[in-house]
């Protein structure tokens, strides 16, 4: 066995991890004597505790070993170089949370920013389902002892859900029972003193959509069902009436929530289906099953920048937790997926982008190291100019995850072999400059091979990215402004709309300003509205 391993390069552990180890301690098994899964409450309070333990390990980790996180632009290392300084440790000394610590500030937004991009690549969702955890499933009884309750069981809850949350998946992806889903996602959360609950968002292919009222009858029900052809069926709407006799009560229709019959009736809980069909829905669904951790506590500072800030202590001091949670995060189960795969494509000036090292590290040895000099957009330009598929396809930056797949290691992009991943540039506002018309030539220039020939403009010379965006009349025609403010609308608030808006006015002269407020007046005054809502209410 142990030669087989070497073999296939893998190497024969000895130990185990935290989470693994507590993960074995909470299994089921048949001749095990252990009462640590039948102790009521106790247990909840144990799975919480071994959660914190582990999770507190991982902050420390982070803690301890900022160097491993540490960043600095390159051009800023090579002009601290220039003025004598040789040790790292003094570069950068803010303790933050990376985007790999799942539950952080900077996950979150990336999670969500992933989303819109699906949505801005396919379109909005056509479908968001709810599915509630149901402690009276049979697979969750029959495994309780006669001195068990299902709420102190949140092992066997979690577990349970979890493969009911893969069989669904199972029916919208393969068995296709809403048709050919072409992005999807969903995220699991965790109610304080109730049971968890998943939100699905998915997108239909074209030939798919959702278009006319027949399609949403043919999936979507809203009225009593039959009680001959479906006896098991507790869901009501419209007043018709007709009446139904629950628990001591007379429903009718009214009471119905959109409901699909075969998820229903396979699943036997609470599972909401309904149509999206406004985009300020999915807006305010993403913003809702994005908005990431519990928290209890919370602190307003100044807005001093002397003040340092340590994204750990802040987190450790303002996490809630519940037994649920815990133990999902103890079985290392997902808290949100999505798919297809999206990219997330670094944006730098030349010679500007993000390096990493450590604070042990001459700075020299640093700016020296050839690895530093690739990027996710250096290779995407080495590839337009010597690669012949690349040159063949002709590709925005944002399309080119479509056909490559990029090392994160070795730093260079390879053919996709299978599966689809979706580009997503990261995000850039007007008042950044040359890093902002940067980014919108990217967007619109197909096949770049270098910095220079995205600042050439039909063999002429630019001397500044604005001027190339000028010459291309990107600056000019509105398109592209209509295009960042369509951006901006999906992710941001009102009254960062109104800034982006002014920014524009000031800095990219549109040719039509009013038309491109009367287009997004609706976004930029929301707040106004829902404020103007509750004080029609209070008089």
């Amino acid at each position: 066995m142990e030669a087989q391993n070497l073999q296939k390069g893998k190497r024969k552990r000895d130990t185990l991890s935290v989470r693994e180890y507590y993960c074995y301690k909470l299994q089921m098994r048949n001749d095990d004597e252990d009462q640590i899964l039948h102790t009521g409450r106790l247990l909840q309070q144990y799975s919480v505790d071994e959660y914190i333990k582990l999770e507190t390990q991982r902050l420390d980790f982070v803690s301890f070993n900022q160097d491993l996180f540490r960043m600095g632009i390159l051009q800023g290392l090579l002009n601290i170089l220039r003025l004598g300084e040789r040790d790292a440790s003094n570069v950068r000394k803010q303790t933050f949370l990376p985007n790999s610590f799942i539950g952080g500030p900077r996950d979150m937004r990336q999670c969500y920013m992933d989303a819109i991009t699906l949505v801005q690549r396919f379109g909005k969702p056509d479908l968001f389902i709810t599915m509630t955890c149901n402690p009276s499933w049979t697979e969750i009884k029959e495994h309780l002892w006669s001195t068990d309750e299902a709420q102190n069981r949140p092992d066997l809850i979690t577990r349970v859900f979890r493969a009911k949350i893969e069989e669904l998946k199972t029916d919208i992806l393969k068995q296709n029972i809403f048709g050919k889903v072409v992005a999807f996602m969903y995220t699991v959360k965790f109610q304080k003193r109730g049971l968890p609950h998943a939100h699905f968002l998915i997108i239909l292919g074209n030939e798919h959509k959702l278009l006319t009222v027949e399609a949403y009858d043919d999936i979507i029900r809203a009225e009593l069902p039959d009680d001959k052809a479906e006896p098991d069926s507790l869901y009501r709407r419209r007043n018709t009436g007709e009446v139904v006799k629950v628990r001591e009560q007379y429903l009718h229709n009214s009471w119905v929530v959109p409901y699909n019959p075969y998820l229903l009736g396979k699943f036997n809980c609470h599972i909401n289906v309904e149509v999206c069909s406004d985009i300020k829905v999915v807006k305010y669904l993403y913003k809702y099953i994005c908005k990431g951790h519990e928290k209890i506590a919370f602190c307003v500072q100044n807005n001093n920048t002397n003040i340092e800030i340590d994204e750990v202590k802040e987190y450790r001091s303002a996490r809630w937790v519940s037994p649920l949670e815990a133990v999902w995060r103890l079985f290392g189960f997902p808290i949100s997926e999505m798919s297809p795969s999206v990219y997330r494509l670094q944006l730098h000036l030349e010679g500007q982008q993000f390096v990493s090292f450590k604070s042990n590290t001459d700075i020299h040895t640093i700016v020296n190291n050839s690895m530093i000099q690739k990027t996710m957009l250096t290779e995407f330009f080495y590839m337009n100019d010597t690669d012949e598929d690349a040159k063949e396809l002709n590709l925005l930056y944002k399309e080119f995850p479509e056909y490559f797949v990029s090392s994160s290691s070795d730093k260079f992009w390879a053919r996709r072999q299978k599966r689809c991943a979706v580009g997503r540039i990261v995000t850039c506002h007007p008042i950044e400059g040359e890093r902002y018309y940067l980014r919108l030539l990217l967007l619109h220039v197909q096949g770049p091979t270098s910095y220079k020939d995205l600042l050439t403009v039909n063999g002429e010379p630019c001397s500044t990215f604005r001027e190339s965006v000028e010459k291309r009349g990107l600056l000019h025609c509105d398109n592209s402004l209509i295009e960042c403010m369509s951006e901006a609308t999906s992710y941001q608030m009102p009254y960062s709309l109104r800034r982006l808006f002014a920014t524009l006015l000031v800095y990219c002269g549109p040719a039509n300003p009013r038309k491109l407020w009367e287009r997004f007046e609706e976004s930029m005054i929301e707040d106004y509205k829902v404020l103007q809502t509750i004080e029609r209410r209070e008089i």
